[in-house]
């Protein structure tokens, strides 16, 4: 685990402490029911005030991630319920004028990728990946801001530039690092759940601080099946919907006669924005209201 913060990043320092102690505790650094260090112990290790350190916690404790007992410290929460889903890129509907833009670059470096992203990326310690965050808009409304580790080794394209380019104003990111540098993903898995969005987050979205959001984590994965990209995505609840269909094998019934059914796979049933040839196999459909 990281014993600092980067205080140049653009990313406020309680923001950074939350996503690393997040990260650790999903890849089981720290598990439910088990005591997080003190907030001295926290402020020590990662060298911040014991106020960035006690509102990371808060941010944490709003995601459900930890709770705090009185006279005893933060213990990690259990888990989500969890459900799997995957869609393919060809059921994509096209609902006509709506547009996703990647609307406001806030930050983009190389970064040493360890933790719980760095495991799911197949990286070795040290490895250097492209950090990158951004604003994606509904035409000119913000709906979507995204903090995503990419491989620089994912397309031949991205091995030889120090830094990718991504344009204000051009199409969602995931278009723009298909058609600069040929990126090319066969599916993603997502982890969906709600949350309400802390000051930073709320700034950038322009909505209430403590608005309901949700928060998607994602794993894109390439051709060969290696993964390529980890994201975690801060969704307006009003501006995204996912649509989710159960599929059940025709035969898996009449398979078994315990009246339970055989294997089955859960696919988005997705209407939203086009992206016309990326591979992205999970969308959402995304609407163009201004309202709550």
């Amino acid at each position: 685990m990281r014993s600092s913060v980067d205080r140049s990043s653009p990313l406020p320092l309680y923001y950074q402490l939350q996503e690393a102690l997040k990260q650790e505790m999903e890849g089981g650094r720290w598990k439910p029911g088990e005591l997080l260090p003190s907030e001295a112990e926290m402020t020590a290790m990662f060298r911040v005030s014991r106020s960035v350190t006690r509102k990371a916690l808060d941010i944490l404790e709003a995601d459900g991630q930890v709770y705090r007992i009185k006279g005893k410290g933060t213990v990690v929460a259990q888990p989500k319920f969890r459900y799997e889903a995957v869609a393919m890129a060809a059921e994509w509907t096209d609902t006509g004028d709506m547009d996703l833009n990647l609307s406001k670059l806030v930050g983009a470096q190389r970064v040493s990728v360890g933790g719980h992203a760095g495991r799911l990326l197949d990286q070795a310690p040290g490895d250097d990946v492209f950090e990158l965050m951004f604003v994606e808009s509904v035409g000119d409304v913000p709906a979507c801001f995204t903090q995503m580790f990419l491989r620089p080794e994912a397309t031949p394209a991205l091995a030889e530039v120090e830094l990718p380019e991504l344009v204000e104003g051009d199409a969602e990111a995931l278009v723009q690092f298909r058609d600069r540098y040929g990126l090319s993903l066969t599916e993603s898995h997502l982890s969906i759940e709600t949350t309400r969005a802390n000051t930073f987050e709320a700034d950038l979205l322009d909505i209430e601080g403590g608005s309901p959001v949700f928060l998607v984590a994602a794993l894109d994965v390439g051709p060969e099946n290696k993964p390529v990209a980890f994201s975690r995505s801060i969704m307006r609840t009003d501006h995204i919907r996912f649509s989710v269909v159960t599929r059940h094998p025709r035969s898996s019934l009449a398979r078994r006669g315990d009246g339970r059914s055989g294997d089955s796979r859960a696919r988005v049933q997705v209407s939203g924005i086009p992206s016309p040839g990326l591979d992205r196999l999970v969308a959402a459909e995304v609407f163009a209201s201004r309202g709550g």
